[in-house]
Parts: C-alpha cells; sequence; structure tokens
C-alpha cells in the first residue's frame, strides 16, 4: 500500500555470491588479457629469430656454393681431389636442408600462434560476455520502483533462495485503472458509452469516462 516514486529502493537482495563469482571472473579475464599480450611478444620473437636463422642459414649457403664452385674449379686444374669435391657438396645438400626445416618452422609458428592467440582472444570475448551478465544480475539485486505507484505486493521471505524469474515485488499504477460496474437495465438508455462517470469507492470519488457496456443482460442487471 506505499506510495514509491520512480527510482525508489524497494527490495534488495544478498549480492555476495553473485559478487564473488564476478570478482573471480574479473580477475581471470585480466589474466586471459594479460597471457594474450605475452603471447604476442613472445610471437613476435619467435618469428624475428626465425627469420634472422633463416638469413643466416642463406648466407651460409651463398658461402658453402662458393665453396663447392671453387673446389670444381681447383679439381680441374688438379688443384683439389673427387673427395674435396664431394665433401663441399655433401655440405651444401646438409645446408638447404637446414634451410628448408628452418622455412618449415617458420610457417609452422606463424600459423600455429595466429590459432593460439584467436583462441585466447575468444575465451577472453566469452568471458567479457560472462562478466556484463554477472554485472547486470547485481544491479538486478536492488529492486528499484519502475515508475510512481502503489506497491501491491512484496516477497518478505528474507533468507530464502529466489529463482531468476520469480515475482518479487508487484506495483500498481493508479495513474489509470480501469472499473468493472453493473447497473439495473432501466437506465439503459440512458448510459452511454463516451460518457463522464464518477465512482466512488470507500469514500474515494474517482473520475473517468464509459469505453464499453455489454448488452449482456442477466436478472435485469447490466
Amino acid at each position: 500500500g506505499d506510495a514509491v516514486q520512480q527510482g525508489d529502493l524497494i527490495l534488495e537482495l544478498d549480492a555476495t555470491s553473485t559478487q564473488l563469482e564476478y570478482d573471480q571472473l574479473r580477475d581471470q579475464l585480466e589474466l586471459k588479457k594479460n597471457n594474450v599480450s605475452l603471447l604476442k611478444m613472445q610471437y613476435d620473437k619467435n618469428l624475428k629469430d626465425l627469420v634472422a636463422d633463416d638469413t643466416i642459414m642463406g648466407l651460409k649457403l651463398d658461402r658453402l656454393e662458393s665453396l663447392l664452385k671453387d673446389e670444381k674449379r681447383l679439381e680441374s686444374i688438379g688443384g683439389s681431389s673427387e673427395e674435396d669435391k664431394e665433401r663441399a657438396q655433401m655440405n651444401l645438400d646438409i645446408a638447404r636442408w637446414e634451410k628448408k626445416k628452418l622455412e618449415n618452422d617458420l610457417n609452422y609458428k606463424k600459423q600455429s600462434i595466429t590459432k593460439e592467440k584467436r583462441n585466447l582472444e575468444l575465451e577472453v570475448q566469452i568471458q567479457e560476455k560472462k562478466l556484463k551478465e554477472l554485472h547486470k544480475k547485481l544491479k538486478e539485486t536492488q529492486v528499484t520502483a519502475t515508475q510512481d505507484a502503489v506497491v501491491t505486493y512484496v516477497n518478505k521471505s528474507i533468507g530464502k533462495k529466489v529463482n531468476e524469474g520469480e515475482v518479487l515485488v508487484r506495483l500498481a499504477n493508479l495513474s489509470s485503472y480501469k472499473v468493472e460496474v453493473s447497473f439495473s437495465d432501466i437506465h439503459s438508455e440512458k448510459v452511454k458509452p463516451g460518457m463522464e462517470v464518477r465512482v466512488r469507492i470507500n469514500k474515494t470519488d474517482l473520475y473517468g469516462t464509459i469505453e464499453s457496456i455489454s448488452p449482456e443482460v442477466n436478472n435485469n442487471i447490466m
């Protein structure tokens, strides 16, 4: 029966467990964001290291190719043996395979770290969504009046667990309402839709207009 104004606090729920869950999730979210940043830094470092190793191996290949050419030229004039030429060829072949392995590692790192970073970012987005939902629930633990009205019902079961969607408060907006009345059919010719009326309820006069009249008559009563 109390009158309330828009924004007035009517009822407050215990938000201890929800607040705890919110704080834990917020800390986990901050940790995941840090992990994304660290992963990006590690990715950049690993990528630069692999690119540098690949560049060094390319220089090594150039040198080994030059050495092989020198061995072939020396062999042609009798200044080198077949064994020296084969050794130079083998060193060059090994270096080529090592460079190919480095390039494979580089491509794998690019793909794997990118996917890992994306997975972490998705986890962050999911937790951000959950955090917003919990924040909404925390705000909803304070039940306030959405408009100027009269309180017609309040759940006063202190300490009782409530389920989502359960009715806790009912408000009645008394700025507009509908009243159903009956009258003798003798007055049917005098009473018409749109007429102004005054209805007295408990010594209180209510003013309004007739919206509709039911044609049904029971015992001379409409």
